[in-house]
C-alpha cells in the first residue's frame, strides 16, 4: 500500500460542519439561524411537557442517531425553558456529550435532575452558557461556563440574544473568530 493511501485511510472523516440540536420553541421565537448561516446542520426537536424527561430524551436520541453517524466538528445543544434539561438527560441516559450547551430562561423539570450530571459535563469539557431575558433573573444551575442577563424589551425574540449566543458558541466553544462553509441546512 502506498503512503498516500495509508494517509487517506488514517485521516479522520471530518465533515467541516457542526451540528446544532435546537429547541423548536427557541428557534421559532428567535432568528438564531441568521447568526449561523454557514457550516451547520440544524436538528430541531420539540419537547412534550406532558411526558417525563426520560421519554423526551429517548425519542430525541432515537431520531437523532442516524445524524450522529456523521463526524461533526462540534455538536451544540440549544434549549429554552424546561427543554434545556434534555442536555442533562442525553448525558445521563445516553452518555452523549455536547461541546456546548445554550440555555435560555432555564426552567427545572418536575423530575429531579441529578447534580452528578454537572460534574460529568465539566469533566468531558462541555461548556454550558445560560441566558436570562427580562423577568427571568434566576441563575439556573451550577457549573456554568457563563451566565448572562440579556435585557431586552423583546425577551427571547431579541436580536441581541441571538448575537450573544453566537458569540459564546463560536468564540467560546469553537475557538474561532468566524464561521465558514456551505450554507446551513435544517436536517429536521
Amino acid at each position: 500500500m502506498d503512503t498516500m493511501t495509508e494517509t487517506i485511510q488514517t485521516m479522520p472523516n471530518k465533515t467541516n460542519r457542526s451540528l446544532i440540536v435546537g429547541s423548536q420553541k427557541l428557534f421559532q421565537a428567535n432568528n438564531i439561524l441568521n447568526q449561523f448561516p454557514k457550516g451547520h446542520d440544524i436538528y430541531l426537536f420539540s419537547y412534550d411537557e406532558t411526558l417525563p424527561l426520560s421519554v423526551n430524551v429517548k425519542s430525541l436520541f432515537r431520531d437523532l442517531t442516524i445524524h450522529l453517524r456523521e463526524n461533526y466538528d462540534h455538536i451544540v445543544f440549544m434549549g429554552h425553558g424546561v427543554d434545556c434539561n434534555v442536555l442533562y438527560g442525553m448525558c445521563l441516559d445516553k452518555n452523549m456529550y455536547f461541546d456546548a450547551g445554550v440555555f435560555v430562561n432555564y426552567k427545572e423539570p418536575d423530575e429531579i435532575v441529578p447534580h452528578r450530571v454537572h460534574n460529568r459535563l465539566v469533566t468531558e469539557g462541555s461548556k454550558i452558557y445560560s441566558f436570562a431575558t427580562r423577568g427571568n433573573k434566576k441563575r439556573p444551575v451550577e457549573y456554568l461556563t457563563d451566565h448572562q442577563e440579556v435585557n431586552s424589551l423583546f425577551g427571547i425574540r431579541s436580536k441581541r440574544l441571538a448575537q450573544e449566543i453566537f458569540g459564546c458558541v463560536v468564540y467560546g466553544a469553537y475557538n474561532k473568530d468566524y464561521i465558514t462553509g456551505e450554507p446551513t441546512e435544517f436536517i429536521r
